[in-house]
């Protein structure tokens, strides 16, 4: 489907793995609970971008997101647009087949955002790099933006920045509180 559907639609890129383009068929998947494997279902694209200070945690609560929603019998795929490619480098490490990675520039995103519609892929999960100028772009293309935060001032500069921005944009978002530590009611005042 995804080979037809490049044939129909030249301009935008195929879905690029590390071994080239990527057939979702390919992709072992096990049926939703209510969906036989002989059903017609529509497959609709669901996409969360995670945008923020680097080191807040953007890769690893994507990562955990995507095998969450893979256990849960979904097809889903991880763009990595952020320059130190860890969702790639752990796509490589793990070994496993089942949740696509694809390294790409973030000018590249909506591309990458329509090529996963295509492919027939259900969740796509968007490793995005710290710069602020990416933002408005891609946050007009997803459904959510995560924004992880660790509870320190600069992750809070940073999160004080984009809020406004994902607001202007019209786009639904959150703020993940990364990092925090344990409330303890031991410790004296």
């Amino acid at each position: 489907a995804s080979m037809l559907a490049s044939k129909l639609n030249p301009t935008t890129p195929d879905l690029v793995g590390p071994q080239g383009p990527v057939s979702v068929e390919s992709l072992p998947v096990k049926p939703l609970a209510g969906n036989a494997p002989a059903s017609k279902k529509v497959s609709l694209l669901s996409s969360v971008a995670c945008i923020g200070k680097g080191g807040a945690g953007k890769s690893t609560l994507i990562l955990n997101m995507a095998v969450i929603a893979r256990h849960a019998g979904l097809r889903v795929a991880i763009v990595d647009a952020d320059p130190q490619q860890s969702s790639f480098a752990w796509r490589q490490v793990r070994g496993r087949r089942d949740i696509l990675v694809c390294r790409c520039r973030p000018e590249a995103i909506i591309g990458q955002i329509e090529a996963a519609r295509r492919a027939g892929i259900e969740v796509l999960f968007l490793d995005m790099p710290v710069n602020l100028q990416d933002v408005p772009g891609v946050a007009r293309h997803v459904d959510l933006v995560l924004v992880p935060m660790r509870p320190n001032l600069f992750d809070l500069e940073v999160t004080r920045a984009l809020i406004p921005l994902l607001t202007s944009v019209g786009v639904r978002h959150a703020v993940v509180l990364n990092a925090a530590p344990p409330v303890r009611s031991d410790i004296g005042e």
